[in-house]
């Protein structure tokens, strides 16, 4: 009788050894894809912003724009913005950068400006 018991506690245990591994991995992956959320409305958030200063005023736009620019997005992100320059057109990428334990993790998003706009 006492080996039947050991042999079911053993079994529980084990089950919820198993149950609480996958509990926590669904934690991880639930905040993961929260700050990526965070992190790609910031960068929409970016993005409006250059197609509004291009709207705006296209040749001050295009005259203003470099190679790369450091944004502020907040406490938990670095952003930064590349610019590929063409005659006609800029390329504009938007990366957001963070931190999640010993991960650096990041996500990014590209938008092609025409400097005519109709």
């Amino acid at each position: 009788m006492l080996i039947e018991v050991v042999i079911a506690v053993a079994v529980i245990a084990l089950v919820l050894v198993g149950v609480s591994g996958l509990m926590t991995k669904s934690l991880r992956v639930i905040s993961f894809q929260k700050e990526k959320d965070q992190a790609a409305s910031l960068l929409q958030k970016i993005q409006n912003d250059y197609r509004r200063e291009r709207d705006l005023d296209a040749d001050g736009f295009f005259a203003s724009i470099g190679e790369s620019e450091s944004v502020d997005c907040g406490p938990i992100y670095a952003c930064t913005v590349d610019f590929d320059v063409t005659v006609d057109s800029v390329l504009v990428t938007v990366t957001a950068t963070w931190e999640d334990g010993e991960d650096e993790l990041s996500v990014s998003s590209e938008q092609l400006l025409q400097k005519n706009i109709r």
